[in-house]
């Protein structure tokens, strides 16, 4: 192990909170990565209850020189559109890093291979026209065993994309605990990322904007899928609405190309809502229709015309079936 009490080379940045079945492999996985440079972990602990807390307190009294430990607050929770995010954890654990690299890892995932760090961060120093690097990983059910389906494979060949390369993709095709990338591009962090549903994403957008991304074809980390997990666990229409949010801030937000490429996305986003409130028409729209009125953006006119059509009769077979879903979910749940 190297020497803790010097400068890290890299800053490793758990955002955990009710983690306490995930976050001892999580926390095991960084420590026995082999490197030959040191490095620290920034441990933000979003004031859980399920006992998450003082397993990180313990591995930070056992190894002092290596974890810096952050114990958040409830009062410094931030709500976004109503609800309570982890983002004062999340930033303030990108604000503490010292490295000359950030490396992200949830709390309830984990690596699985000893030499990621290494393997990134020598990519990274040999190809300075990249500002972050990403590898393959697999995903898992709970406790279950890995698994990675051909189509998740995004390279098997070690590779760069350009710059604006996430602007052509559907949605991120990223894990977040792949992800490590130079800290000196959050130097000029926009104000707006306190705002955003999904600051991941929004996150490597803001990296790619500063260099190319390198690509290792290594399966180096594990996402875990579980019924807490931030996305996972919402029911529709929650995902699809911040995925409106997130679209809207950004377009709002960037120029140009940028701009362009996320009102398209937000189409899209638009028209999946669309459908969502016209397959369960006892769902309330008023919000979203009152966006739309206002006319903010180009093609929101149509998106209204959509919504308000009257529906044909896939709409109401489609209304039966979920209603009858509906009822019954309740009447599982009452038992």
């Amino acid at each position: 192990m190297i020497p803790a009490d010097r400068q890290p080379f890299i800053s490793v940045c758990i955002q955990t909170y009710q983690h306490a079945s995930f976050i001892r492999e999580c926390l095991d996985s960084v420590l026995k990565q082999e490197t030959r440079f040191p490095y620290e972990i920034i441990l933000g602990e979003d004031d859980s209850t399920d006992g998450t807390r003082e397993i990180c307190i313990a591995y930070a009294a056992k190894h002092p020189g290596i974890i810096q430990l952050f114990l958040r607050s409830e009062r410094d929770k931030i709500y976004i559109d109503g609800a309570k995010t982890g983002r004062f954890n999340f930033i303030g654990n990108l604000r503490a890093a010292r490295g000359k690299y950030i490396a992200l890892v949830d709390g309830d995932d984990f690596w699985c291979d000893n030499f990621k760090l290494q393997k990134q961060v020598d990519f990274l120093e040999a190809n300075p026209d990249c500002s972050m690097s990403f590898h393959n990983g697999f995903k898992c059910f709970e406790r279950g065993k890995p698994f990675i389906k051909e189509e998740d494979f995004l390279s098997r060949v070690t590779t760069k994309f350009e710059r604006g390369y996430l602007l052509t993709l559907k949605s991120n095709p990223f894990i977040t605990s792949s992800c490590i990338f130079l800290r000196s591009n959050i130097d000029d962090m926009p104000a707006w990322f306190y705002d955003i549903p999904f600051l991941d994403y929004s996150l490597h957008i803001h990296n790619n904007r500063k260099g190319k991304i390198g690509f290792l074809p290594d399966l180096m980390s594990v996402y875990r899928i579980h019924a807490g997990g931030m996305w996972s666990s919402q029911r529709a229409p929650v995902n699809q609405v911040k995925l409106w949010r997130l679209y809207t801030i950004m377009a709002s937000n960037l120029w140009g190309q940028e701009r362009e490429a996320f009102l398209l996305k937000r189409n899209i986003a638009g028209r999946d809502l669309i459908w969502f409130f016209k397959s369960n028409l006892w769902e309330d729209a008023g919000w979203f229709r009152k966006e739309l009125h206002s006319g903010e953006f180009p093609g929101d006119e149509k998106l209204l015309l959509e919504l308000d059509a009257a529906p044909g009769i896939k709409y109401y077979m489609y209304n039966f079936r979920n209603y009858t879903r509906k009822i019954a979910r309740k009447l599982i749940k009452g038992n």
